[in-house]
């Protein structure tokens, strides 16, 4: 239902989103080239943040079905 990471290892884990859905997240990507961008995706909407989980966008705008993958550039995290 929300994303959560780690920074050590899996020691202990941070709750980075607040998305309040009732299932799982669909996909989760990290940028190659930046790990603080991370995509998310539930039914045809998708998420981003630039950094790290702080702050999230719905950038699904005209999307329609369910996403099923998300592909990010090796260079480019936008």
């Amino acid at each position: 239902n929300e994303l959560y990471k780690t920074t050590n290892g899996g020691s202990s884990w941070t709750k980075i989103s607040s998305f309040g859905f009732t299932s799982g997240l669909d996909v989760v990507t990290v940028a190659p080239s930046n790990g603080n961008y991370i995509y998310v995706s539930k039914g045809s909407s998708v998420y981003r943040t630039t950094n790290g989980g702080a702050s999230w966008t719905n950038i699904s705008n005209g999307l329609s079905g369910t996403v099923t993958s998300i592909a990010v550039h090796n260079s480019s995290p936008d």
